[in-house]
C-alpha cells in the first residue's frame, strides 16, 4: 500500500523505523526534496515515525492521528497497512501476578563508567515458585518487564498449557551501546556474577535461555557465543548482527562478525544442541543481517525457527513476535 505523506514546511529531519529512529535520522531533503514522502509498505505493515524541526523537538506528523504505542516517542505516529492483525498477545489479558522481585549488585567487573549499582529483577510464574526451572536471562529487562509484560504473557501461556514454565530474569544496563557490543567485562558481569547470584536464590534445573532485542539480541548471542556450555537457547529480537568488536558500526557496516563466527566455526564446539530464535522487522535496516544469520543456522543444522514480519524497529514488532519466541524457547513437552 502507497503512503503519501505531506512533509511540514518546520521539519528538518524524518525519525523513524527505518534509521533508529535519532541514532541515524535522515534529512528531509534527503528523503522527501519535494515536501512529499512516498512510502510503499506491505498491505500488513506496521510502522513509526516522526519529524523533528529546527530545534531538535520531536513532532508529530500533524495529518496522522494514530499515536505509535510506544513509551520513549510521544510524537511518534503509526502507518498500518488495511491487512496489519495484531498478535493475540500484544495485548494479554490482565490477571493476577506474582510479585516481581527486585535485586541491586554491586559489580567488580564493571569499572569506571560503568561502576553503578546494578539493578536485577526477576519473576516466577504462579505455583512454581519452588520449583526447578529454567531462566531466561533477558537485556534491556525494564522495558521487557513493563513495556512488553512479559510475565503477563509468559503467563497466559502457561495458563493456555502452550508453553513450560521458567523465571524471567530481567538485567537492566546503564550504557546498552557501551555494554552490549562486544564487552568482554560486560559478559563477566552477567556471567560470574548475575548467573551465580539468581541461581542461588531461584530454583534453578541447569537450562538457561538468554533473550534480548536489538543490541540486546547482540549481548544474548554473544553470550551463548562465548559460553556456550552455559546456554540452551538464543532468543533474538532484530538483533544488531552488523559490525565487529573494531567496527561497532550497527548501521553502515558490512561486517558481521557473529555471522561470520557461525559460518566458519563447527557446530559441534557446543556441548549441547544450541536452538536459535531469530525474530526481525522487514521494515528495518537489520533484516538482511538478520536473515543471513538465520540461513546460516539452518545450513550448519541449529534448531532454529524465524519470524520475519513486515514491521519495523520498534516495540510493537517485538511484543508481535514475544508470545511466539517464548513457545520456542519453552515447548510444553
Amino acid at each position: 500500500m502507497k503512503h503519501t505523506i505531506q512533509i511540514p514546511e518546520w521539519a528538518v529531519e524524518i525519525y523513524s523505523d527505518l534509521s533508529d529512529w535519532e541514532r541515524h535520522a535522515r534529512a528531509v531533503n534527503d528523503i522527501a526534496p519535494n515536501g512529499i514522502w512516498e512510502l510503499d509498505l506491505p498491505d500488513d505493515a506496521y510502522f513509526e515515525y516522526c519529524f523533528v524541526d529546527a530545534e531538535g523537538q520531536m513532532l508529530p506528523d500533524p495529518t496522522n492521528e494514530l499515536k505509535a504505542d510506544t513509551p520513549w516517542y510521544p510524537a511518534a505516529r503509526a502507518l498500518t497497512g488495511p491487512s496489519y492483525q495484531a498478535n493475540e498477545y500484544l495485548y494479554p489479558p490482565t490477571q493476577d501476578l506474582n510479585p516481581i522481585e527486585r535485586y541491586k549488585l554491586d559489580s567488580k567487573h564493571l569499572s569506571g563508567k560503568l561502576a553503578e549499582r546494578r539493578r536485577i529483577m526477576s519473576y516466577t510464574p504462579k505455583g512454581f515458585e519452588n520449583t526447578p526451572l529454567p531462566i531466561i536471562y533477558i537485556q534491556d529487562g525494564l522495558a521487557y518487564a513493563r513495556v512488553a509484560q512479559t510475565p503477563l504473557v509468559l503467563e497466559t501461556l502457561l495458563a493456555e498449557e502452550k508453553i513450560a514454565p521458567a523465571h524471567l530474569v530481567f538485567i537492566e544496563p546503564k550504557d546498552r551501546s557501551v555494554e552490549y557490543p562486544y564487552n568482554p567485562h560486560y559478559q563477566s558481569f552477567v556471567m560470574d556474577e548475575v548467573l551465580p547470584m539468581m541461581e542461588s536464590t531461584l530454583a534453578f534445573d541447569s537450562n538457561r535461555i538468554a533473550m534480548g532485542a536489538s543490541l540486546g539480541g547482540l549481548a544474548s548471542g554473544l553470550l551463548a557465543w562465548n559460553y556456550p556450555e552455559h546456554f540452551h537457547t538464543v532468543i533474538s529480537q532484530s538483533g544488531a548482527f552488523l559490525g565487529s568488536p573494531e567496527d561497532l558500526d550497527y548501521y553502515g557496516s558490512e561486517a558481521s562478525w557473529l555471522l561470520e563466527q557461525l559460518q566458519t566455526s563447527n557446530p559441534n564446539r557446543f556441548k549441547q544442541q544450541l536452538s536459535w530464535y531469530v525474530d526481525c522487522g522487514n521494515l528495518e535496516w537489520l533484516a538482511d543481517i538478520n536473515k543471513s544469520l538465520s540461513q546460516t543456522l539452518v545450513d550448519k543444522g541449529y534448531r532454529t525457527a524465524s519470524n520475519f514480519r513486515n514491521a519495523g524497529h520498534n516495540w510493537v514488532n517485538w511484543r508481535n513476535g514475544l508470545a511466539d519466541a517464548l513457545m520456542f524457547a519453552l515447548p510444553k513437552t
